[in-house]
């Protein structure tokens, strides 16, 4: 719990730092994940932070309908589904269903949450106000980041999966096979970022042109 607690500590410093305002954690309303509800309001309340939001996840429409959730874990997994009790039963999906506000509420009625449920609610309607959202085609809205000297963004990032492999995986080295695969992983992305550069272009030259016409 520790160690996890640690790591969720870094994750949210790093997107806090990134994002700033308008990062707002997570915390689960499903009864079922009590232990990450728990850790997530300890980390609030060490930060004294306001940026966090209250959310039910949604998988099926009604608390009967869990079964069919089994199902296609079940069919995910590649596993049987057990008559009696497993640890795949049911109970694992049976609080995904779409709740009522007052069933939200029943999860965070003991006195350690009930003073964060307003105001996670409350964020609810900020974040709403924030999103007004006009998309534009064939315009990259990436975030910018800041790349070392002489380094171009497509050896940036190669440069952070290699990192990643080797530290998800706790390797000093990766197999030729893994490399081969990672460079063709990579051959697809530079493609078809060269698409959608040769596409925007020509929207760009559609663009005015007709408005060249209208003149």
């Amino acid at each position: 719990m520790d160690l996890e607690n640690t790591q969720v500590r870094k994750v949210i410093e790093k997107l806090s730092k990134d994002f700033g305002d308008n990062f707002f954690i997570e915390v689960p309303a499903a009864g079922r994940l009590e232990k990450a509800r728990r850790m997530l309001f300890d980390i609030v309340r060490k930060n004294q932070s306001e940026n966090f939001v209250i959310t039910n996840d949604i998988y099926y429409p009604n608390k009967e309908d869990a079964v069919l959730q089994k199902i296609v874990e079940s069919i995910k997994e590649g596993s049987k589904i057990e008559g009696g009790k497993s640890e795949n039963n049911e109970i694992l999906y049976d609080d995904l269903y779409l709740k009522s506000g007052d069933e939200i509420k029943k999860n965070f009625e003991n006195k350690e949450y009930s003073e964060f449920y307003e105001t996670g609610i409350g964020n609810i309607e900020k974040i709403v106000e924030n999103c007004n959202v006009d998309f534009e085609f064939h315009h990259f809205k990436f975030p910018k980041y800041s790349l070392p000297e002489n380094v171009s963004e497509r050896e940036f990032l190669r440069n952070l999966v290699f990192e990643g492999i080797f530290q998800k995986y706790l390797k000093k080295s990766i197999s030729n096979a893994e490399k081969l695969r990672l460079d063709k992983e990579f051959e697809v992305i530079k493609k078809e970022f060269a698409k959608d550069e040769i596409a925007g272009q020509k929207l760009k030259r559609n663009k005015n042109s007709r408005r060249t016409v209208k003149k």
